[in-house]
């Protein structure tokens, strides 16, 4: 045994409230709680991600295609799209912490979360989504290319959608979610 693992043995020998069962976490089979993972949730978690590729693929393209010449980026247009951008990314920002622990990546919602109805969320059931999608148009208004304003159309219809079944697993996992739907905008507030 090496000197770390002597030291490690006798500082649980040497403290009798701490052994290696509090120090693991296991206390006793009567209080572990074993998760049951069923092929449902797992299909879900699957979906989810796919539904994060997708969108990866869409911002990706909108960040990385080059820009083009259809129209002039400078002056009002230039700073429109400037502000829209960082707007959108305040809300992204404002949305995520308002999540808290309950923050994933995926639309398969975080066991450690819980339905959250106040701070942007007052306004609109997808605050972050609504902080991409003003980020996008942004995106699409300095870029100067038809292209990008097509994928920016594009990237609007995926995240309804994505939403949509998002929506689907909170109201599978907050019993309060319908109610909340049918007085909260998903999108816009008092719009969509």
């Amino acid at each position: 045994m090496t000197l770390a693992g002597n030291v490690w043995s006798q500082h649980i020998t040497r403290t009798p409230h701490l052994d290696s069962r509090h120090l693991f976490g296991d206390h006793g089979a009567h209080e572990r709680v074993i998760p049951v993972v069923t092929q449902s949730d797992k299909n879900r978690h699957i979906i989810g991600w796919l539904w994060v590729a997708g969108q990866a693929v869409f911002l990706g393209a909108l960040i990385l295609l080059p820009n083009g010449q259809a129209w002039d980026r400078s002056g009002a247009l230039g700073l429109a799209a400037n502000v829209l951008f960082f707007l959108g990314l305040a809300i992204v920002a404002i949305g995520a912490l308002r999540l808290g622990t309950g923050i994933t990546p995926s639309p398969v919602p975080s066991s450690l979360g819980q339905l959250r109805t106040t701070g942007l969320y007052r306004f609109m059931r997808h605050p972050i989504y609504t902080g991409v999608l003003v980020a996008v148009v942004g995106i699409a208004l300095r870029s100067g290319s038809w292209l990008h304003v097509a994928i920016a159309a594009a990237t609007f219809v995926y995240f309804d959608r994505k939403a949509a079944w998002e929506e689907g697993q909170l109201r599978g996992h907050y019993p309060d979610y319908d109610a909340y739907a049918a007085t909260t905008a998903k999108f816009i507030p008092f719009v969509w």
